[in-house]
């Protein structure tokens, strides 16, 4: 029914990514950046990562691990309308945290497709569900992923083999993944491929 967040990011977080906006872009573009509401910076999301080596059986979804947490930003970012990006920040201890990266690319504009039709999705759902971020990146995939009793995989960034290029939700998602992974993991240890 709704999506909340169950874990408290660090309330560190937006100062952090205000800083290194400032850092980033340099003084001359200060009040650009950072003047009133020119940037728009989203709730977080928890940010999880799966390495290959754990993508293996049927459960694996388990062995994500969360490694910090993802802010939309809208405006503020660059170029001539501010566009959209996103950053990402890693809790160091004690409420604070530091900034990890900021992507202003086509990624950050699916990411904002996929975060919206995320809040539609989630309307629809009974019970309340969290949104977070799921990156896989020895397959270059990364999803919304609405963690809730039947998981709900949005993917933003995928390579070739996944149904379409367009935002939506992937209904056989985790066993897209689990094929790349295979795939990869052939790719990297051909010795033990089967012989053809």
């Amino acid at each position: 029914m709704a999506i909340v967040q169950k874990q408290q990011p660090p309330p560190s977080g937006p100062r952090v990514i205000g800083r290194a906006l400032r850092d980033l872009r340099g003084p001359p573009d200060t009040r650009a950046l950072l003047g009133s509401a020119s940037i728009n910076l989203s709730a977080p999301l928890p940010f999880y990562r799966l390495g290959l080596d754990q993508i293996d059986g049927s459960d694996f979804l388990k062995n994500a691990m969360q490694v910090g947490w993802r802010y939309l930003i809208e405006g503020g970012t660059g170029g001539a309308d501010g566009g959209v990006a996103y950053a990402d920040v890693k809790e160091t201890g004690g409420g604070d945290s530091k900034f990890t990266s900021l992507s202003h690319n086509e990624n950050a504009e699916r990411l904002m497709q996929a975060a919206h039709l995320a809040q539609s999705v989630a309307a629809d759902i009974t019970g309340d569900c969290e949104a977070r971020i799921l990156d896989v990146p020895a397959v270059y995939v990364s999803t919304i992923w609405l963690s809730c009793a039947t998981p709900v995989f949005i993917p933003y960034i995928y390579p070739p083999g996944f149904r379409s290029n367009e935002i939506e939700v992937q209904s056989n998602f985790l066993e897209q993944l689990q094929k790349f992974a295979e795939a990869a993991r052939k790719h990297l240890n051909p010795g033990n491929a089967s012989p053809g």
